[in-house]
């Protein structure tokens, strides 16, 4: 998501600022997906969301 914020703001010709929605969402995202072996959603693989959460 952080991928296609940047390059959105970058074609746009806009300032490289992540607006405060995006840093709300990505930090939203991540807390989920870090909390998805605990909810025993995704507890086969313990690693990846973890990683992907950092």
């Amino acid at each position: 998501m952080a991928v296609f914020v940047i390059a959105g703001l970058r074609h746009s010709g806009r300032d490289l600022v992540l607006p405060l929605s995006a840093k709300l969402a990505l930090m939203a995202t991540a807390g989920l997906v870090r909390a998805l072996p605990e909810l025993c959603i995704s507890e086969a693989m313990l690693g990846p969301p973890y990683q992907s959460a950092a």
